[in-house]
């Protein structure tokens, strides 16, 4: 079974786009059609500065019974992708993702690396998620744990692998970066260094000493049921919102 998770807060226009787009994606598409699958909406309740990393390893930990995940970005829309399963981390976007715009109204576009890429949408086995200690939960507001993530699997000795999807990208403010002049911005910069800083921990190869789901401490402060499964159980549609202490 694959769970899909995806972390939010604060994207309301993001996710009623989403959410009937992806349905429909999975009912319609001659790859992967008849994939069973769930998907977990993830949302941050306190008003902390946001924690992506802590939002997904939650909802991994949340979808037990599935032992393929997908960590999907709320701001892309797949048009013709692959999430069937995989052997090892594996990113499932690239067209759609090759630029962005740092804001609507800012000149500057952000070009993205092809190989170095791995964020967006990708797809792991939950062995090689639980093996890294899934997502680091040090990096307070935009940026780092997808690149984290990658150094903790080539680490362990799992390189990613790439299928080029083709997903629509719903436009937004990039949180890391100052649409003035295109450069990082402090929480981008701070989180940037901190990852920096991170490296020797990381290439020691020692999850035991690193966070994640071993550290992970939340509480669901709400759970509904969006969409039910269909008779085969595919499909299970939920949203449940998560409280968890901040940094220090």
């Amino acid at each position: 079974m694959l769970g899909i998770i995806v972390g939010y807060r604060d994207r309301a226009e993001h996710l009623k786009a989403f959410l009937p787009h992806i349905r429909a994606y999975f009912e319609r598409d001659k790859v992967d059609r008849t994939l069973p699958y769930r998907l977990l909406i993830v949302e941050q309740a306190n008003r902390l500065t946001f924690n992506y990393g802590l939002l997904k390893n939650a909802g991994a930990t949340l979808l037990p019974d599935c032992d393929q995940l997908c960590f999907h970005d709320v701001d892309f829309l797949p048009i013709w992708a692959d999430y069937s399963p995989v052997d090892r981390p594996t990113r499932i976007i690239w067209h759609g993702a090759e630029t962005a715009k740092v804001d609507a109204d800012s000149r500057y576009t952000l070009q993205h690396s092809y190989p170095q890429l791995f964020g967006g949408v990708i797809v792991v086995p939950r062995t090689d998620f639980e093996l890294v200690n899934g997502y680091p939960t040090v990096y307070w507001g935009w940026g780092s744990e997808d690149t984290e993530l990658r150094t903790r699997f080539e680490a362990m000795g799992r390189p990613i692998a790439l299928r080029d999807g083709t997903f629509t990208p719903l436009q937004h403010a990039k949180a890391g970066y100052d649409p003035k002049t295109g450069e990082l911005n402090e929480t981008g910069r701070t989180n940037k260094a901190l990852r920096q800083s991170r490296l020797p921990l990381i290439k020691a190869a020692n999850p035991a000493d690193w966070d994640g789901l071993s550290t992970l401490d939340f509480r669901v402060v709400q759970r509904q049921t969006l969409v039910a499964a269909d008779a085969s159980g595919r499909g299970h549609i939920e949203r449940v919102q998560v409280d968890f202490a901040g940094p220090g």
